[in-house]
């Protein structure tokens, strides 16, 4: 086993239990909080809380998440939009991200990463390392140059909370894939389910109907979570019956702009999530702004 270490984060190459058994070899990431004071959970919550917020910044995908040690941010949506939304969600005083992650590429994910890395500090940089030449990604990459990244893929584990148990595990891409990809596409959309105490969040990026009977064949009953970040805005290229059902989730969470041009969440994927669940307990970021969840050891409750 060999250790990398740089500054608060380090990186061992230990296989992820789940995939282990599975086609895909990786490594654990562990991040390390040096000032645990610093971070803090907002008021009203739970001292062993961990709080997952869906962020209101339109169209695209944005994902804060806070433990009781660290903070990570997951996608930025497209536009500087993300800023407002994480004063909302972030201690006053709080200017320091502990990891900084984008699912893939397009650029209503990672559009709002030059005004988030340029205001606050953060420990690592991940992403898939798939190709994209597009001028936004060439912006992230120049400003990340120096930073510490991880290219993520299946197999790996990100130990969110080291202190507290709180970690993800990446179902999709496998390592082979982005090595073969001549660009980063939905498909090549990491795939992470986050796990804290009894409860589960499956963050889905804009992976499509292909990649998800791969994580069915693949993963099979490990899919299942309590809340599912369902794909693609609710586009109908995602979300199908067979994986809504190997996800089983009580909650869905669908981050989609008002009036966006492509009619997301399409009535479809409802119908389709409604088979699963009762629709009060379908959230779309698009009527409902920021959704908000609260993970303790007791379990999962939706911030009013």
């Amino acid at each position: 086993m060999n250790d990398v270490t740089n500054g608060p984060a380090n990186f061992t190459t230990q296989p992820t239990p789940i995939v282990a058994g599975c086609i895909f070899a990786g490594g654990m990431f562990v991040l390390m909080c040096g000032c645990m004071l610093a971070v803090g959970i907002p008021s009203g919550h739970p001292s062993d809380a961990v709080v997952i917020s869906f962020l209101n910044i339109g169209q695209g995908d944005a994902i804060f998440v806070e433990t009781p040690a660290t903070r990570a941010l997951i996608d930025a949506g497209p536009d500087e939009s993300v800023l407002d939304e994480l004063s909302a969600v972030m201690p006053l005083l709080g200017r320091h991200i502990h990891l900084v992650l984008a699912s893939h590429s397009d650029a209503d994910h990672i559009g709002g990463f030059p005004g988030v890395l340029s205001r606050y500090e953060y420990s690592v940089f991940a992403a898939t390392g798939a190709p994209k030449t597009t001028a936004i990604r060439g912006e992230i990459d120049a400003m990340t140059a120096s930073s510490t990244k991880w290219n993520l893929a299946a197999g790996d584990r990100v130990v969110l909370d080291p202190y507290n148990d709180v970690f993800a595990d990446v179902f999709w891409p496998p390592a082979a894939a982005v090595a073969a990809a001549s660009s980063d596409d939905n498909e090549l959309s990491l795939v992470l389910k986050l796990h804290y105490g009894s409860s589960s969040v499956l963050l889905t990026g804009d992976a499509g109907i292909p990649t998800e009977k791969e994580l069915i064949r693949c993963f099979g009953p490990s899919l299942a979570s309590t809340v599912l970040k369902v794909g693609h805005h609710g586009s109908d290229s995602s979300t199908s019956a067979d994986f809504v059902g190997a996800v089983s989730p009580a909650v869905a969470v669908v981050s989609a702009g008002e009036g966006n041009k492509y009619g997301h969440p399409h009535q479809s994927v409802i119908d389709t999530l409604s088979q699963v669940l009762n629709r009060e307990n379908i959230h779309i970021t698009k009527d409902e702004g920021r959704v908000t969840f609260v993970l303790s050891q007791a379990g999962i409750a939706l911030k009013p």
